[in-house]
């Protein structure tokens, strides 16, 4: 009777025990959550597609509904078109990015519990959440409004997983049940956001890799399920995004099949699966790369010592399915187009590979420091490092959103509120705003890459033209004035407008108009002006350094588009040339080169030094 008790007490502290960490888990991960992505809930802003889809939220538009169903994600196209109509404006976009924040949570909790369920220690559950959630995936998915059901496509493609792992009592009570239900969860997770559904991969390779002992649990019938139910999901929602296109036909390659596979596996390598090995680098660092790629080589090694060649093999196949598994509708489609918000799942397939790898060479090195009780006693002390690097992944994302998303669109949004309020159209009066659509490279954002971080949401005509029309309406500026995109102006009635306005994009979003670095307060004061970093046989970040014309005395700077540049009798300060008269400002629209008196400039006073304009004292009495 004592031992019964004894074992009943032992048994209640362990729950205990659970309950605590898994509650301190949920904490954890919530609390890297808001550090890495609560920036988006303060700032008002929207990036790309968001004013596409809020635009036709807003004016009754038909678009948002046949372009998601002709994508094959009608559930999503419901959600979307809904959550945009209630968003209502820019300042609404907030809510849906709360919505998406409340999912990474959530799904990063469901990843914790999951690992656990698998017997997977504390630490190594912890590390395989706040990894995938802190992926640059993810600061897509928290930065852009269109993205707040993503993250719910991921619970349910992990949930879709679950069921059919050794660690889900469902299969034991009825096979055909697991194999109906895991389907039918992976085929919604599909129809929202196929990229993400991938992650059912990623937990069969979680499962898989978490009891190597057990991997026979995962042989024959399991692994028949696990097939089966992919299948028939991938199946049915090919058969969706067919009718889908029936209904709205849509000949972009994305939406045809893979012809050269050959081609599309070797882009598959150099691409997708490079910029996954990279981890957190946003654009992808060769370096990290490799360093990836030797770390999980080595833990590889002594996982083959541990577990043997025949079960290393068995897990090495399952590895690499799981992996082409994760990118699968994406490897199907015609388009060689890498984003990260769709390498999602297989980057998360590579951070669950890494971690799971690497607790077996922590795990070695911890019992070969245990006869020592000096190295023992540091090895305790292993979860150190790892909280250090999780503060430091999660400061990373932090930055990253912050400055690839966030500032370059809310500069964006509030130049251009300024501009239209600077124009001072009068409410009666008949205007016609000519919408100049910006490029990729009028942005200073760093870093920049692909379709996604740093770009400018103005950068298509079908873009810009929606932001200045919700703008104008939100601040019920001119109720009166026709929008039309540069270009199509003879779309427009001769005569119908009593004078014409300019939305110069290229000039709102010019790296003269903001930084994303702290030169930002720099560029806010108008006597400052920055050279650009522009080299070349002339230049050097933006100074002249012809030698064949040694008399041109020269620097380059974006012109400001509200008129308060440097003109000819300006005096400007350099930091190694000290103070020079302005001679000539010749300006091409978008660069102003300045021509100063004196010696030849010294190219250390070009970028990222500034110029400042210096007055005489007598000039401005007010000044001290």
């Amino acid at each position: 009777m004592i031992n019964v008790d004894r074992a009943r007490s032992t048994e209640d502290g362990s729950r205990d025990i659970i309950v605590t960490q898994s509650f301190l888990a949920s904490l954890i991960i919530a609390a890297v959550v808001l550090a890495a992505y609560s920036v988006v809930l303060l700032n008002t802003f929207g990036v790309l597609d968001d004013y596409y889809f809020l635009h036709d939220a807003i004016t009754g538009g038909n678009h948002t509904l046949p372009l998601l169903i002709g994508a094959g994600r009608p559930l999503n196209a419901v959600l979307l078109d809904q959550g945009f109509y209630l968003a209502g404006s820019i300042e609404g976009l907030s809510i849906l990015r709360s919505i998406t924040i409340i999912g990474i949570w959530l799904l990063g909790v469901c990843l914790y519990f999951f690992s656990r369920r698998h017997c997977v220690d504390y630490v190594s559950s912890l590390a395989i959440a706040c990894g995938v959630i802190l992926l640059p995936s993810f600061h897509v998915y928290a930065s852009w409004a269109q993205h707040f059901t993503t993250p719910f496509a991921g619970v349910l493609a992990i949930l879709s997983a679950f069921v059919l792992t050794p660690a889900c009592a469902i299969r034991k009570r009825s096979r055909g049940l697991a194999i109906a239900l895991a389907a039918v969860l992976l085929l919604i997770a599909i129809i929202i956001y196929q990229p993400l559904a991938m992650l059912f991969c990623t937990g069969v390779l979680l499962s898989v890799l978490s009891k190597p002992d057990a991997v026979s649990d995962w042989g024959g019938e399991r692994a028949i399920d696990a097939v089966a139910a992919f299948v028939v999901a991938m199946l049915a929602g090919f058969i969706i995004f067919k009718i889908g296109q029936y209904l709205y036909p849509n000949d972009a390659s994305r939406y045809g099949l893979v012809q050269d596979i050959y081609g599309k596996l070797s882009w598959f390598f150099s691409e997708p699966i490079a910029n996954a090995l990279s981890l957190y680098a946003v654009p992808r660092s060769t370096a990290l790369q490799y360093a990836t790629i030797s770390l999980i080589l080595l833990s590889a090694l002594v996982f083959l010592g541990k577990y043997g060649l025949s079960t290393s093999l068995i897990i090495f196949v399952y590895g690499v399915l799981c992996l082409f598994g994760s990118y699968a509708p994406n490897l199907v489609t015609a388009e060689n187009w890498t984003s990260y918000r769709s390498i999602g799942a297989v980057a998360a397939s590579i951070v669950v590979m890494t971690v799971l790898l690497l607790r077996e060479s922590v795990f070695l090195i911890r019992r070969g420091f245990s006869s020592y009780e000096t190295l023992s006693c540091y090895a305790k002390y292993l979860w150190i490092p790892s909280i250090a690097l999780l503060y430091l992944i999660t400061v990373n994302a932090h930055g990253t959103v912050l400055s690839a998303f966030v500032l370059p669109n809310v500069f964006e949004l509030n130049n251009l509120a300024s501009f239209l309020r600077d124009a001072a159209i009068k409410k009666t009066e008949r205007v016609l705003l000519v919408v100049r659509p910006a490029s990729w490279e009028d942005s200073s954002a760093r870093p920049m890459a692909y379709d996604e971080f740093g770009m400018p949401s103005s950068v298509r005509a079908y873009y810009a033209k929606p932001i200045v029309e919700i703008v104008v309406r939100s601040m019920n500026l001119a109720p009166n004035a026709q929008i039309s995109v540069h270009g199509d102006l003879d779309k427009v009635q001769a005569g119908w407008a009593s004078r014409e306005v300019v939305v110069d994009f290229p000039r709102l979003v010019t790296s003269q108009r903001f930084k994303t670095d702290p030169l930002a307060l720099l560029n806010s004061n108008p006597n400052i002006v920055m050279p650009l970093k522009i080299n070349d046989d002339n230049w050097i970040n933006g100074i002249w350094s012809n030698k064949e014309n040694p008399r041109v005395h020269s620097f380059v700077y974006g012109e400001r588009s509200d008129g308060a540049g440097l003109q000819a009798g300006d005096k400007v300060t350099f930091l190694k040339s000290g103070t020079r008269t302005v001679l000539r400002v010749d300006s091409t629209g978008y660069y102003a080169n300045v021509l100063v008196d004196g010696a030849p400039l010294l190219p250390e006073d070009g970028y990222p030094n500034p110029v400042r304009r210096k007055f005489d004292v007598r000039e401005h009495p007010g000044s001290q």
